[in-house]
């Protein structure tokens, strides 16, 4: 039999509140408050990156952070969010690009989803950066109309193959 939370994973998202209108010293400032506000010790542990924090991929496939909005990186802070007792989320989607990108003119989110780069995806955002929770969007799995269960299965085993 599994074993269920007795809560469910809860956090903050920057999409609910600031859609692409994110940056390192926002999503570090609201992690700073919710580790001092209360908020954790009530049981939110999450500080979600969503869309818009991407830039593109490198020659060689790699995601890149938004030059603008992510000078520094993810790693780094990934790491300040653990600091503060708090886990960091990120943001995907199951096609090739994702919904701002296609929907709300972020054109730095085309090409970033995970399709066709799932097991390096998965690599770079929970190995390297260190991120424990992802959402996966379905926008750009709809336009390219995939089979729901056979790209969410293959994200799934990527997933898993990081530990």
């Amino acid at each position: 039999m599994a074993a269920f939370a007795l809560t469910p994973p809860m956090g903050w998202a920057s999409w609910n509140a600031f859609g692409c209108d994110i940056s390192e010293e926002l999503i570090r400032s609201q992690a700073e408050v919710m580790a001092t506000n209360g908020l954790k010790s009530a049981g939110y542990r999450y500080i979600n990156i969503d869309d818009g924090s991407f830039g593109g991929r490198a020659a060689d496939g790699h995601i890149l952070p938004n030059p603008n909005r992510f000078p520094r990186g993810f790693k780094a802070l990934v790491a300040r969010i653990h600091e503060l007792g708090l886990k960091a989320g990120t943001y995907s989607d199951a096609g090739d690009s994702t919904c701002a990108g296609l929907f709300n003119g972020d054109k730095l989110g085309l090409g970033t989803g995970l399709y066709r780069h799932e097991k390096m995806d998965a690599e770079d955002r929970f190995i390297k950066d260190g991120f424990g929770f992802i959402k996966v969007d379905w926008c750009g799995g709809r336009k390219l109309n995939l089979s729901r269960r056979e790209q969410y299965t293959r994200i799934a085993e990527a997933m898993r193959g990081t530990g």
